[in-house]
Order: C-alpha cells, then structure tokens, then sequence
C-alpha cells in the first residue's frame, strides 16, 4: 500500500473514468452560452490542461474530448440525467465559494483534499493562500497522472501544496506521516467531492472516525453525498452501471440528506450548513423542470 509521495514518470498514466468524466462535463457546461463567466477563466484553464491530457488516454475520452462542446453537452446529459453536466459545475462552484469563506472567517492552517482526482481547487487556491498548505490524497495512479499532466504543459505546483499518494482504506496518519506539511495539531479543512458515494457503508464510517483523530477541534469538513444509489433515467442508469462496472468504480453508498444530521452525532461532528440539489440548481428549476436527488449529490459542511 503505498502512501509516499508522488514521483513523475516518464510514461502518462490512465486516470480514474469517472473523475475524467466529471471534469470533461464540467468543461462543457462552462463553455455553453448560459453559464460562461469570464471569472471562470482561470478555473476553466486549468480544466482544460488536465482534461486534454486524460483525452490521450482512453479511446472513449479521445472521441468525446474531439466533440463540439454542445455534443459534448448533449451526450452527457443523454447517459446520465438532464442537468447532471450543469451539476457538476454548480458543485464544483459552490464548493470553491464555501471553501473560500472558510479560509477567510477561520485561521485554517491546512487543507487536505481526499480523493482529489482530476480537480484543480488546491492549485487554483494554493497561489492564493500562501501561508496555508494544501495537501491532495488520492490513488498514486492519479496523482502520477495529474503530475505528469502539470509538467506537460508547464504548470509548477505552488511550494506550499503536495499532491500525497495514498490509499484511503488506510489509516490517514499512515498517509500523512509522508506528508512535507501535516502537522497534527493544525486546523484543517478536509474536503471529500463526489468521493463518498464509492466507499462501502463502513468505509465512509472508518473515514469519519480517521478525520476526527487527525485534526484539531475547530477543523472543518466539506464533503458530498448521494440521496439515492438510483441516478438518472431507467435507460441512463443502465449505460453507468454497466461502464461503471466495466471501470470497477460502483456507487456503494448513499444516504438521504435528512439523515446525515444523526450520522454525524455518531463521530461528535455539528452540521452547520447543507446546500442540496434544489437549492443548488434553484436558479434553474422551472414548473416543468424539477429537481431531485436523481440528479446529484448534496454538500455538506460540518465543524469538528
């Protein structure tokens, strides 16, 4: 089980389906007419690094990343669920704006994203908040992947951000005692996107207890959860079972948003705050177009 850091090689590794498939939809979303902001640039730039390198990887990546991005809309839309693509980029967004005004109302010393994937959010923010170290936790194929990524296109991680391999059925103190910057006694702002819904049932539980013992009182946790393993359409959720079956990537757990106040009691954490699907996408729910858990996950945003 390896936990050291990450180490470039010379030959690009393939990364993880569904992390390639969240950002692409991302991108796709952001480049239709409705949603562009040019305050999106510097997101969207580095998307589109990290995603032009994944689409050299897989057959079907190659395919879709030559698409038209309204293609790639539509077609994202039609295996999963209308207004799933637009999901990811309101939660990536929203995710960005809580994290920001962690970082501005608390003196956060740390912050260690899990299962980063494909995301940028520590590289956009570690250039910002110099004096706070950003650590990513995640398969040490992905970090290989996004590392070599970055090198292509001469991208420098900023000195105070590390992108740590490590696997998260491990112990966390065992991944980070490899870490340049963990400190245990640091208030830290964890954050798990689009992560839990993966890990078996007493996994998630194992995780809770992990983050609980390796920060301070007063760390923060900003993590997503699904409502229902059932996303999208009848015809949508057989074509994502069977290639996400096929990528050994399934939804394992799920839990109703209502439920998640007494699960957190079970680890001492508060819930301060819960942002779902509705309130989320309410700027775009008409009478005739409804929003449900069938369309994404919920954040949540808790004090340890």
């Amino acid at each position: 089980m390896q936990t050291s850091s990450v180490v470039n090689n010379t030959k690009l590794q393939k990364p993880d389906f569904t992390a390639w498939f969240v950002l692409q939809g991302a991108i796709a979303t952001m480049r239709q007419k409705e949603f562009y902001d040019e305050k999106n640039e510097k997101s969207l730039n580095l998307y589109t690094v990290i995603a032009n390198e994944a689409g050299k990887t897989r057959t079907l990546s190659k395919i879709i990343h030559k698409l038209p991005y309204n293609w790639q809309y539509k077609i994202g839309e039609f295996v999963t669920n209308k207004g799933r693509l637009r999901h990811f980029y309101l939660r990536k967004k929203e995710i960005e704006k809580q994290t920001r005004n962690i970082l501005a109302t608390y003196e956060i010393q740390q912050v260690i994203v899990l299962g980063a994937g494909l995301d940028t959010l520590a590289l956009n923010l570690a250039s910002e908040y110099t004096d706070i170290k950003f650590i990513e936790i995640d398969r040490v194929e992905s970090q290989q992947f996004k590392s070599k990524a970055l090198v292509n296109n001469n991208i420098k991680i900023p000195d105070n951000m590390e992108l740590l391999s490590g696997d998260l059925r491990a112990p966390l103190s065992q991944i980070l005692t490899s870490s340049r910057f963990h400190k245990p006694d640091s208030k830290i702002l964890w954050i798990a996107e689009g992560l839990l819904m993966f890990i078996p049932e007493d996994g998630v539980s194992n995780l809770f207890t992990q983050i609980k013992k390796n920060g301070q009182t007063g760390s923060f946790f900003i993590f997503t959860t699904l409502g229902s393993k059932d996303q999208g359409t009848a015809i949508s959720r057989i074509i994502q079972k069977s290639y996400m079956k096929k990528e050994k990537c399934p939804i394992q757990w799920a839990i109703p948003s209502p439920e998640i106040s007494g699960f957190l009691q079970n680890f001492g954490f508060s819930l301060i705050e819960q942002i779902n699907c509705k309130l989320l996408h309410k700027d775009y729910i008409s009478k005739n177009n409804d929003i449900n858990h069938k369309i994404g996950d919920d954040i949540h945003i808790v004090k340890i």
